[in-house]
């Protein structure tokens, strides 16, 4: 009996294993957008929203070409999970729900880069300095939608 507690127990720390939290991420925006473009590009990717009619049908055609030829290319039509929780002057705040656990991050904007940092989170056994390896990849995931929404607007705007 006790071999086969010891083996459950074993297999829960394996499988909710937690990993030290991340310390916050510095994304540099392109050379050539400014803050509130930067903010704009995720705003309008992470809302799946289209594209601004102001942009040309090149531009147009650029972002449905790459969503057609590069699987790793995100469109901003495309669905994510982020869902915009709170905007400010030099913040938004997002929040991911997968099942019954909850991330929820910050991105704080600065005139040529943004801090990306977790604010809180459920059930992904969060402490001050520790929280569930999960939390990690959605962390990253998050900092690839940042970039490819600063360097889809970015090239979009050099081609004008």
């Amino acid at each position: 009996m006790k071999k086969l507690s010891s083996i459950l127990i074993l297999l829960m720390l394996i499988g909710c294993s937690t990993i030290p939290k991340p310390a916050p991420l510095i994304v540099d925006y392109p050379g050539n957008l400014t803050k509130d473009e930067a903010r704009m590009a995720l705003i309008l990717t992470i809302s799946n929203r289209e594209l601004p009619k102001e942009w040309s049908n090149v531009e147009k055609i650029i972002d449905n070409s790459l969503s057609a030829g590069l699987p790793f290319y995100v469109s901003p039509r495309s669905r994510h999970r982020w869902t915009i929780e709170s905007v400010g002057d030099d913040l938004i705040e997002l929040g991911l729900k997968r099942r019954r656990h909850y991330l929820r991050c910050r991105v704080n904007y600065k005139n040529d880069s943004c801090n990306l940092s977790i604010i809180g989170s459920s059930n992904l056994r969060e402490t001050v300095s520790r929280i569930h390896k999960s939390a990690l990849v959605w962390f990253n995931n998050l900092e690839v939608i940042i970039r490819r929404s600063f360097g889809r607007v970015s090239m979009l705007k050099a081609t004008k």
